[in-house]
C-alpha cells in the first residue's frame, strides 16, 4: 500500500514560512529540510508512522525558493508537526506559492489563515508587537481589537484605556504579570465578548 499524504498548513512572513503538518501521534518519523543540488529550491522530506493503526504517511515538497536549514527550526508534538522554515533571501517579497509545482495539483496544502498576515500588513503587525511591552496576549488581543475595531487589550501590557473584560481576561492578565518568564503563555488566543 502507498503512503499516505498529509495535510499541510502553511503561512508566511517575508523572513520565515510557517509549515504544519497536521498529522496526529506520530511515532516513527523522518524529517529532513535541504535545498536542491542547483541552489535554486529548497527541499522537503517528510515520512512517517501515525495514529492506532501506524498508517504510513510521506510528503515531499520542493519549495519555490532556498531556505536556510541552519535557521530553520522543527517541532514535533502529539497534534502536529510544526516547522517555521527560514527563507535564505529574507526580506524580500513574499513568495506566491508555497512549492516550485502550481498549487492546483497540491490539494493537499492548504493556507494558514491562524498565522497569515498580508505582506503589506505584514509592517504594521511587527509594529503593534513591539509596541506591547510584554507581547504573548496584550499583542494578540490588540490584534484582534484592531480587527474588530473594539479595544480588548490589556491595560496592564499595553497601557491602553480600560476597556470592560470578563472577569477570566483581567485574572489572565495578573497572572501574566506576576510570573517571570519572559513568554508565560506559549500561545494565548484573546477571549471573545459576549454577544
Amino acid at each position: 500500500m502507498s503512503p499516505l499524504l498529509p495535510t499541510a498548513l502553511w503561512a508566511q512572513r517575508k523572513d520565515k514560512v510557517f509549515l504544519t503538518i497536521d498529522i496526529q501521534d506520530v511515532k516513527e518519523h523522518s524529517l529532513k529540510l535541504d535545498n536542491d543540488a542547483g541552489g535554486g529550491h529548497g527541499t522537503l522530506s517528510f515520512s512517517g508512522r501515525a495514529g492506532t493503526e501506524g498508517a504510513e504517511y510521506s510528503l515531499p515538497l520542493t519549495f519555490f525558493k532556498p531556505i536556510d536549514v541552519e535557521a530553520s527550526k522543527v517541532s514535533v508534538t502529539p497534534r502536529a508537526i510544526f516547522l517555521v522554515i527560514a527563507k535564505k533571501e529574507a526580506g524580500e517579497e513574499h513568495w506566491p506559492r508555497l512549492t516550485k509545482e502550481p498549487s492546483k495539483a497540491m490539494a493537499h496544502i492548504k493556507v494558514d489563515w491562524d498565522k497569515w498576515v498580508d505582506e503589506d500588513e505584514e509592517d504594521a503587525a511587527q509594529a503593534r508587537r513591539r509596541r506591547c511591552r510584554w507581547g504573548g496576549w496584550g499583542s494578540a488581543a490588540r490584534a484582534a481589537a484592531d480587527a474588530s475595531g473594539r479595544m480588548r487589550v490589556c491595560p496592564i501590557h499595553c497601557r491602553s484605556p480600560p476597556a470592560p473584560q470578563p472577569a477570566i481576561a483581567s485574572l489572565l492578565c495578573i497572572l501574566q504579570t506576576l510570573n517571570t518568564s519572559p513568554n508565560p503563555l506559549p500561545n494565548p488566543q484573546p477571549l471573545k465578548q459576549p454577544s
